[in-house]
């Protein structure tokens, strides 16, 4: 069996790959920077690329999603977050 692959046939997976790749560490750098303990709803979004609706589906109670409740707002961890990522790629689970 003879297979030809056209390298040129990658190359938009493997831009898609990166540009995914740059924008979460983009996303990930901010947060470290922001020296903050807890990320507000639209921040959390931001950090893990879903909307702030999928967020909200993703998070416990409905959820998997670990968060913590403090006076009516709905806060993650920046770190619980990227835990969360790391299980769900580890699982093969699509995030």
């Amino acid at each position: 069996m003879n297979l030809h692959v056209d390298p040129a046939e990658f190359a938009p997976l493997i831009e898609s790959a990166v540009s995914e790749a740059l924008r979460r560490a983009k996303a990930d750098r901010r947060a470290d920077e922001s020296g903050k303990l807890l990320l507000d709803k639209r921040e959390a979004a931001e950090l893990l690329s879903v909307s702030v609706s999928t967020l909200d589906r993703l998070t416990e109670p409905r959820g998997f999603l670990p968060c913590v409740r403090l006076e009516g707002r709905v806060l993650y961890s920046p770190d619980t977050c990227r835990q969360w990522i790391a299980k769900c790629e580890a699982e093969g689970v699509p995030v």
